[in-house]
């Protein structure tokens, strides 16, 4: 019996805890949806005014010299990213020629090369089966 009274107790105080703040959250957030409500009025109110029209109007030029602002900005970013590709095939052009005027270096040739790497690997293969035989 006990601990059904302590249960009920402390689900009354808990839920004063808890319903005090809810209640007033509850209270905050109509005043905020009240408030909205006027302001939404008060633009719909200025926007029929000469000056919400004359703002409206601005505001659409404004827009209007944004967008073509923006479109030439796009087309001289295309012409620099054109001129930029022409002079890189001028470049890549270039290089290319100077590599054609540059003599060959020579070096040893692959045969050559070729008979001391074998010989290495064998050798190296026949030292290695001796340490392992003598084991």
């Amino acid at each position: 019996m006990k601990r059904v009274v302590y249960l009920v107790v402390v689900a009354l105080v808990a839920t004063g805890m808890i319903a005090a703040p809810a209640t007033a959250q509850g209270e905050n957030l109509q005043q905020a949806l009240d408030q909205a409500q006027i302001k939404v009025q008060q633009a719909k109110d200025y926007m029929q005014t000469p000056e919400g029209q004359a703002a409206l109007a601005q505001a659409q030029d404004s827009l209007q010299e944004a967008k073509a602002n923006l479109q030439q900005a796009a087309q001289q970013f295309q012409k620099a990213r054109e001129g930029a590709q022409e002079k890189m095939q001028e470049v890549t052009s270039k290089i290319e020629q100077t590599m054609e005027q540059i003599p060959k270096s020579g070096g040893p040739p692959v045969g050559s090369v070729l008979l001391p790497a074998a010989a290495l690997l064998v050798g190296s293969g026949v030292l290695v089966y001796a340490v392992l035989r003598r084991r």
